[in-house]
């Protein structure tokens, strides 16, 4: 047992001895008086009775208790039965009996509410059979510790029920079935060959696995050495004191005992073939095989989860990297003498001392990746002033350590590899594995193109083609149960931040949240009408690497002009989205490509139509100046796109609308013109596809990242119509104004309809002229006056 958890025990150790201590002065002379003999010569502890709180299943308990020390006392009126009762009641056991007078009348009418509440039988013996059904599974039935509590558990369940007059003859043919089932598998199989083709029998269930146990735990003792009686010395230092600062092992070639400190000696062990003894029990001889329990899952391919006692482990073989990056931070000279007493503790008292200054940070940890791009931006920044231009292009394009970036011509990509190679080399740093499309043979001798497709970013990259598709990697297993947490791990595997894909991976979002609908759990087998579903989206998974979008969005970047961007927004009942099409113009043609699309669930709130065209249209605003500011192109002209025309008629008219629908025009209006919004057919907007989601074969024969025909077109035939809205939906998100008027009357003197007669109003005037007088410093006196 590790510190932090004996600290903690013995916390809730000493919280039970205070709670018991409080207890106790309830009624101890009460407890004692009618137990304890007068002649006893030994002293006895106090008897206590735990608190109720309303728990069914520790009533009975409660109620035992509670019955011969108090309820049937006879030495105790029912006014003094009433305030123990009281004291020993808690939460909604409490509760049930407030309003409740301390009479004798009532103590009676007390006993009834509860056992008519918490002492019905029948909902005692659901409560025991449904704790009997969450006592989790034995996982391992060699260790001792899980068996006896899993058998303790099972039992006292047991017995609660025979004491309810449930025999197992009633319950045991349904009930044996299922605590087999939370066994493993070694006891399920000795099981089955003891019983043979007999029917199954609750009390050999139960002979049968305290057999088992006890020859486990007698086992246990025979082959662990850790197990020690009270008497013996060989303890562990931990139980009974601090942990030390240092500790002895022994060494296998010297006998001589060395005196170190603990983590500094453990991390310099130079020979291998040093026996270490544990720092807790002083012990040599135990096997590390005998902290894993025989349990291994498959995650992966090349990943194997293995169970220990300590937990789960994760083993595979872990990536090499080729060619090291290493990463040179001085420390500052100022700083090496003050670093020394940051290692004062890794020095013994008999060492020989060696003297290092370290001056490097260590690549290889946690924090290498910001080092890395730290030091690359440095020498980046610092460039000479003719290669300011080839320093802010890597500035911008280095990913880690990865560059990626466009150029539009050949002579630019040879000037881009000699410039970054000299300023990169002030760095020591080598940049290597240069990769890019369409080389001419006069520049094969100086870039390799033996790989005709690499990943980049998590997309795969097909030099030949220009073209850019997913990476996906699917591990069947045969049958594995369905979950939702399954589901969104698989969804999560597919890595497009393009976009072009999203209607594929909208589907297993739907089925997700109809999970949630249904309250599925993560790890819970879900329903067969979602598992047919998925089965079928994921059977054509595979096909969806074969779908490629090309890199280039432009044809010819030198010719081409009027570049614009065209937002198209839509939804659906189960979702919205919106998609991005960058269109250039040549001199005989236009072309336009898809620069990035996004899907979203709609609400698990029901949510009407219209409101969710205008959140299609927030994040179609949103995805767009993200896109104007990545794309550098800040006075693009941008025209956006919907088949909503009650949406578009909130966007161009600045109304007093409601709150939803105000502070989502409020922001497009921020992010956009309002001029800039058309209405398209429904028929006619790409967006319509990511909305609904559809499967890959659907997605490969639409090509939908090409854009609508009528885009390549010139302007003067493209769909543009007026907005005609629903001016009913429309005026319904109109802020409601609610006028009334009232009319008050005043009356200075209102107590005049309170007062019976005119003589006592008087009185009263005269009562109230006084105090005001007698309130002024220059009061008049009317004995004086008279």
């Amino acid at each position: 047992m590790d510190i932090s958890s004996r600290k903690e025990n013995t916390g809730a150790i000493k919280n039970n001895s205070t709670e018991i201590s409080t207890t106790s002065k309830v009624a101890p002379e009460v407890l004692t008086q009618n137990f304890v003999p007068e002649k006893a010569n030994v002293k006895l502890p106090k008897l206590t009775i735990n608190h109720f709180y309303g728990d069914n299943s520790q009533w009975l308990t409660f109620w035992n208790t509670f019955e011969t020390a108090i309820h049937k006392n006879e030495y105790l009126d029912k006014i003094t039965k009433f305030n123990y009762l009281r004291t020993y009641l808690k939460g909604s056991a409490l509760n049930s009996i407030d309003g409740l007078s301390i009479t004798p009348e009532n103590y009676d009418a007390a006993i009834e509410i509860l056992i008519s509440r918490f002492g019905k039988k029948n909902i005692l013996i659901n409560t025991h059979m449904n704790n009997l059904f969450r006592i989790p599974p034995l996982k391992n039935a060699r260790d001792p510790v899980l068996f006896r509590i899993f058998f303790d558990q099972v039992q006292s369940e047991i017995r609660s029920l025979k004491s309810l007059g449930i025999n197992s003859e009633t319950y045991g043919n349904i009930l044996t079935p299922m605590l087999i089932k939370l066994l493993p598998p070694n006891l399920i199989f000795e099981f089955n060959k003891l019983t043979g083709d007999s029917e199954y029998d609750l009390d050999q269930l139960l002979q049968f696995l305290i057999e088992r146990l006890n020859a486990t735990e007698r086992s246990q003792i025979m082959t662990h050495s850790e197990i020690h009686s009270a008497s013996k010395t060989n303890k562990c230092s931990l139980r009974e004191q601090p942990p030390p600062r240092r500790f002895t092992y022994p060494v296998s070639s010297n006998k001589k005992e060395k005196n170190v400190f603990t983590a500094a000696e453990l991390l310099t062990v130079e020979k291998k073939d040093k026996t270490l003894s544990c720092i807790f029990c002083e012990e040599y001889k135990r096997d590390n095989r005998r902290l894993l329990t025989g349990e291994i899952k498959q995650i992966t391919e090349n990943l194997v989860a293995i169970h220990t006692r300590l937990g789960w482990t994760l083993m595979g073989e872990s990536g090499e990297n080729t060619r090291r990056c290493e990463t040179l931070l001085s420390l500052h000279v100022s700083d090496l003498d003050i670093s020394e007493l940051w290692r004062l503790d890794t020095i013994g008292k008999n060492d020989n001392i060696t003297v290092y200054q370290h001056n490097r940070v260590v690549f290889g940890i946690s924090s290498s990746p910001f080092l890395l791009g730290a030091t690359i931006e440095f020498h980046l920044k610092n460039a000479p002033d003719h290669y300011k231009e080839t320093a802010h292009t890597l500035l911008e394009s280095f990913y880690v350590d990865n560059l990626v970036c466009s150029v539009n011509s050949k002579e630019k990509l040879d000037k881009l590899i000699v410039e970054s190679q000299e300023i990169l080399e002030e760095g020591k740093f080598e940049l290597r594995g240069w990769e890019h499309n369409n080389l001419d043979p006069q520049t094969e001798n100086t870039v390799p193109t033996e790989r005709r497709s690499v990943p980049v970013l998590g997309l795969k990259w097909d030099l030949d083609q220009d073209l850019l598709s997913v990476d996906i990697k699917v591990h069947e297993s045969k049958n594995e149960i369905l979950t939702k947490r399954k589901i969104l791990s698989l969804v999560h595997k597919i890595f497009d931040p393009i976009g072009f894909t999203c209607p594929v991976t909208l589907i297993p979002k739907i089925m997700l949240q109809e999970c949630w609908t249904l309250r599925v759990k993560w790890d819970s087998e879900l329903p067969a009408s979602i598992w047919q579903k998925f089965q079928k989206w994921k059977d054509q998974l595979h096909r969806l690497k074969a779908i490629a979008v090309p890199r280039c969005m432009i044809e010819d970047p030198e010719t081409s002009q009027n570049l614009s961007l065209h937002v198209f927004c839509d939804d659906s009942k189960a979702a919205y989205a919106t998609c991005i099409f960058l269109r250039s113009e040549n001199e005989n043609s236009a072309s336009c490509q898809l620069v990035q699309a996004r899907s979203r669930v709609a609400p698990l709130k029901s949510i009407s139509i219209p409101r969710l065209e205008l959140l299609a249209c927030t994040i179609g605003a949103r995805l767009a100046r993200t896109v104007k500011e990545d794309l550098k192109l800040p006075s693009l002209p941008v025209f956006y796109w919907s088949d909503s025309t009650n949406a578009l008629y909130w966007i161009k008219k600045s109304e007093n609308w409601a709150v939803f629908v105000s502070n989502r025009v409020k922001e497009i209006r921020n992010l956009s013109n309002p001029d800039d919004w058309y209405y398209v057919p429904g028929s006619k907007n790409p967006a319509d596809l990511p909305s609904r989601g559809c499967s890959v074969d659907v997605l490969a024969k639409s090509k939908w990242w090409e854009g609508p025909d009528w885009l390549r077109g010139p302007p003067k035939d493209w769909p543009i119509k007026e907005i005609y809205p629903d001016f009913e939906i429309v005026n319904a998100e109109k802020r409601k104004k609610v006028t009334s008027a009232t009319n008050s009357e005043t009356n200075k003197f209102k107590f005049f309809n309170d007062v019976s007669s005119f003589g006592k109003i008087v009185r009263i005037m005269a009562y109230v002229l006084r105090f005001c007088n007698n309130l002024k410093k220059n009061r008049i006196d009317p004995k004086k006056e008279n």
